[in-house]
């Protein structure tokens, strides 16, 4: 018996109705999970979008966490502010540096020290934060604070690399960066 055109499309309208009722069955565990907490997976079972597409809601008077500026504080004690472009970084490399250096990560520790070209007379890192706060009109910045402070008094400067001198992009990881 041959297979008929119509039988063909009929089997690719079922494939596909199966796809669409399984990308929304994982939707709703995630709804589920984030209601409930009743541990599915959560924000990382949603199979589409790799950002948190369900985050708390912020209401009027609260203040949200922006990124972490960094700050660098020289032996002769002037205070240099450190961006992304000291350090050969993207945006999105740049901003989970802070997060990482807010941590205290030695390797993150070891990242600025080995991209910033100034690294050899720093004498202490700065991790500050550059709140935002939720008003009526909108989001208002709020004075920077120090969220932590890193001595690097007894802390040896790795051995430059030489692409990341060369102004190549790397991750805090110290892995270089996709194109």
């Amino acid at each position: 018996m041959a297979v008929t055109t119509q039988s063909r499309l009929r089997a690719y309208e079922i494939f596909v109705s199966l796809f669409i009722a399984g990308v929304l069955l994982l939707q709703a565990a995630t709804l589920v999970d984030r209601y409930t907490g009743a541990g599915l997976g959560g924000r990382k079972l949603w199979p589409i979008l790799s950002y948190l597409m369900y985050d708390d809601p912020h209401y009027e008077g609260e203040t949200i966490q922006a990124y972490y500026p960094l700050e660098g504080t020289l032996r002769d004690g002037t205070v240099v502010q450190i961006n992304k472009e000291d350090l050969g970084l993207s945006f999105w490399n740049y901003l989970h540096l802070g997060d990482e250096l807010a941590k205290s990560r030695e390797s993150a520790v070891n990242l600025v020290l080995r991209l910033y070209k100034k690294s050899d007379q720093l004498a202490e890192l700065r991790v500050t934060t550059l709140p935002l706060m939720i008003t009526r009109t909108g989001a208002a910045y709020k004075a920077p604070q120090v969220v932590r402070t890193i001595p690097l008094n007894n802390v040896d400067i790795p051995p430059g690399n030489p692409e990341s001198a060369a102004g190549s992009a790397a991750t805090p990881s110290g892995q270089k960066e996709r194109p």
